[in-house]
């Protein structure tokens, strides 16, 4: 349990100080982390309100609901994605785990996230989106993505330590799931309930958004049982993720190498 608790302490110092470096490179520091996601709300709901005019009459705090929750996944995942590949001099020199790195990269990215979500609630606030009680329920909606996202950023990191390639495939995937996931549209629309039921239970994203606008908009609970189970598979895939890393630490090593 000691080591398990020095680790942790090491990925959460890891992570303030790529912050502070992060931070320091721009003139706005951390203003960015709230400026980026609003520009991107702002883009989008004038192009699909406006524009394309698919939009209704809460689009802009349900665009706010996606296009937020879904940067924290995709940002961190793609940060996730190179940590171990570009930390290859490290790993020759020291002996420490692969992990730490796609770890502290996603815990960064959920420091960033807290400031955001600070913004989604007052604007929820200011769109006439009063807060409830039953706003308690996004803690563990929190606590899901971010274990899913510490998953699928290690397995990015493993395969894009094996094999370069897999870094414009992460990028790809990414679109495909932006496009996919409802954050721009409403997958309930779906009239073919079957289908929507599919759909969430394939994409964890596309679930995820969609409870937390039922919170945050309908002020209705999600599906806990859903929740429950993609829980306890992305717990299980986090550690069999971890376990495999440093089964095959040294081999992976002499891999990237070649």
């Amino acid at each position: 349990m000691k080591k398990i608790s020095l680790f942790l302490q090491l990925v959460d110092t890891l992570a303030r100080f790529n912050l502070k470096v992060e931070a320091s490179r721009f003139y706005l520091g951390y203003l960015w982390w709230v400026f980026e996601p609003l520009l991107y709300v702002a883009i989008f709901y004038y192009v699909f309100k406006y524009g394309i005019q698919i939009g209704t009459e809460d689009y802009l705090l349900f665009l706010i609901c996606g296009k937020f929750m879904f940067l924290w996944f995709s940002k961190s995942v793609i940060a996730s994605s190179m940590a171990i590949k570009n930390n290859t001099n490290i790993f020759i020199r020291v002996k420490i785990s692969k992990t730490l790195f796609p770890y502290s990269a996603v815990h960064s990215a959920f420091y960033k996230e807290i400031l955001s979500l600070l913004v989604i609630v007052i604007l929820c606030t200011w769109l006439g989106s009063k807060p409830a009680t039953i706003w308690v329920f996004l803690l563990p909606l929190l606590l899901t993505q971010y274990i899913l996202t510490m998953a699928c950023g290690l397995a990015a990191a493993l395969l894009v330590s094996l094999i370069a390639d897999f870094s414009n495939l992460i990028t790809i995937v990414m679109l495909f799931l932006l496009i996919s996931s409802g954050v721009f549209w409403d997958i309930r629309n779906i009239e073919n309930p079957e289908l929507v039921s599919l759909i969430f239970a394939l994409n964890p994203i596309a679930f995820l958004i969609d409870s937390y606008r039922q919170i945050l908009i309908e002020q209705q609970l999600y599906n806990l049982k859903h929740l429950l189970m993609l829980g306890i598979c992305v717990i299980l895939a986090t550690i069999s993720l971890h376990i495999l890393t440093e089964k095959f630490s040294s081999r992976l090593t002499t891999w990237m190498l070649r």
